[in-house]
């Protein structure tokens, strides 16, 4: 999560067009503003569906009696 949010505070920067992608020296296009906000959404939410996942697991045995 704090990955997530280090990289939505980065992404903010060009979000604006005043900032310039070093490797292009362009601002950022609209259509990549939007893809790397989508996957970065998708990361987070795949990382919590994954902790909810092992959580959820974790409180059965492989014969199925609660420990």
């Amino acid at each position: 999560m704090i990955n997530a949010f280090l990289a939505y505070m980065n992404l903010a920067l060009y979000l604006n067009g005043d900032t310039l992608v070093a490797a292009t020296g362009q601002p950022m296009f609209e259509r990549t503003q939007m893809i790397l906000s989508l996957v970065l959404c998708s990361f987070v939410n795949f990382g919590t569906i994954a902790i909810a996942i092992a959580g959820i697991g974790s409180g059965y045995s492989v014969t199925g009696i609660s420990l």
